[in-house]
């Protein structure tokens, strides 16, 4: 009878050990390794958010006028959509989908980062360090606290974005409800 027990118990534990959730299921926070280049030419924050987007998935990573190409023309079709076709595009698969603000981003972060996807954000007014300019193209590279706090790929800092982005670090945490409250649209 104990030698009955003991080996439920061993056949228990064993099968919690293969079924158990992935390590990364209750991690608060991650980061992935992602190569930051600031955005080339003046309105390329979309290829230049693209391209850090694909960096930690493809290599080499492809270069921002190729990236440009895959988004198409700014005039023909909605910004979210042309960037949900390009990323899928670059990497080969159909994860992303273009998303409305709704609360969930937070969720969708810490979803996406522990795949190894990151999260693209356009931002509606209020981005620009000078005050609103229309929209805006940034990457989401990490979560913290649970994904109470996110880590922000900007192409357009130290300058490359043109005048007034000379002081804007290259990443910056903010909390998820602060780039909520910025966000237009986002892909995940």
């Amino acid at each position: 009878m104990i030698r009955r027990r003991a080996a439920v118990v061993a056949a228990v534990s064993l099968a919690a050990t293969v079924f158990a959730a992935p390590a990364h299921a209750n991690a608060t926070e991650k980061t992935l390794t992602h190569e930051w280049q600031g955005q080339q030419q003046t309105g390329w924050a979309d290829a230049a958010a693209l391209r850090v987007a694909v960096s930690p998935r493809v290599k080499p990573v492809p270069s921002q006028q190729k990236l440009h190409g895959l988004l198409g023309s700014p005039i023909v079709g909605d910004p979210g959509t042309r960037m949900r076709r390009a990323v899928n595009q670059a990497l080969r698969t159909s994860w992303f989908e273009l998303k409305p603000i709704s609360g969930q981003l937070s969720r969708d972060v810490v979803l996406n980062i522990n795949n190894n996807y990151p999260v693209i954000v356009h931002l509606a007014d209020g981005w620009h360090p000078s005050g609103p300019r229309g929209g805006h193209h940034v990457t989401v590279v990490g979560y913290r606290s649970g994904g109470a706090e996110v880590l922000v790929a900007d192409a357009s800092a130290e300058g490359t974005g043109g005048p007034g982005w000379e002081t804007v670090p290259r990443t910056r945490w903010l909390t998820a409800e602060a780039l909520t409250s910025l966000v237009d649209n986002y892909i995940s």
